[in-house]
């Protein structure tokens, strides 16, 4: 038998079933047996809405060209293989734009799913980011100058040679240690600079607040040069002044 409701033969698409309002809008409702209105298609000079319900537009079909879920909270689930082009997706306030991808201020890029590692903007113009839960660098804008800055970790390594045996480091509070090939070559405090280096350099005036110690690392006066023969020469490399001593008698030869 024929089941049928409504079977409409004849015309082209657009011809064979015509649905004309007497004002601007026009549109199909379904009701259940009951007289519940379950759904509507309703059609005007915007586009095609689905409206469930009374009032509450789930799909809209635009006029220009685009596809619109108005209704929050709405879903769309499946899955899909795609190899077209899309133009501006927004996905809770996280924007996806001709390449660009934004998301709101403050909030985070996780690297790992969602775990402790990720990169955010903590404040108005500064950025950290965080690994395994600990903020590993920081970077902050604050006008320019002597204002901005990019902190790492205290006792963190700096590494030039990424990441072998030549870095920075603070081995200890106020104190920075530079190390190259695994070796500590140059510790820099709050008070003084120490290390051993081999210059072949120039340098200018030498200013030195205590005592020097040459050949000795425990110089017991202002100025003391240890070791064996010719201790000091003023002049030149071959002749001059000399200062040394021998069997613990010192002497002054020119």
């Amino acid at each position: 038998a024929n089941t049928h409701i409504l079977e409409v033969h004849g015309g082209d698409w657009d011809t064979s079933l015509k649905i004309k309002a007497s004002g601007a809008n026009s549109g199909i409702s379904f009701e259940d047996s009951s007289g519940n209105e379950d759904a509507h298609f309703l059609a005007n000079g915007d586009g095609l809405k689905i409206i469930t319900g009374t009032s509450d537009t789930r799909l809209f079909v635009h006029t220009a060209g685009h596809l619109e879920i108005p209704t929050a909270n709405a879903k769309i689930s499946g899955s899909s293989t795609s190899t077209g082009s899309f133009g501006r997706v927004i996905a809770d306030d996280v924007i996806i734009d001709n390449g660009d991808v934004t998301i709101p201020a403050t909030k985070k890029l996780y690297l790992d799913g969602g775990g402790n590692s990720y990169i955010h903007e903590t404040s108005a113009d500064r950025v950290l980011i965080t690994v395994g839960g600990t903020n590993l660098l920081d970077l902050s804008e604050n006008g320019g100058g002597a204002s901005d800055y990019v902190a790492i970790r205290a006792q963190s390594k700096f590494y030039l040679d990424g990441g072998g045996n030549s870095y920075l480091a603070e081995s200890s509070t106020d104190n920075i240690r530079a190390t190259v090939g695994g070796t500590d070559v140059l510790d820099i405090t709050s008070t003084k600079i120490s290390g051993s280096s081999t210059s072949t350099g120039s340098f200018g005036s030498v200013h030195v607040a205590d005592k020097i110690g040459i050949g000795t690392t425990s110089p017991g006066t202002t100025f003391v040069v240890a070791g064996g023969g010719d201790n000091a020469r003023i002049g030149s490399t071959a002749d001059g002044v000399v200062i040394a001593h021998t069997s613990g008698v010192g002497y002054l030869q020119g």
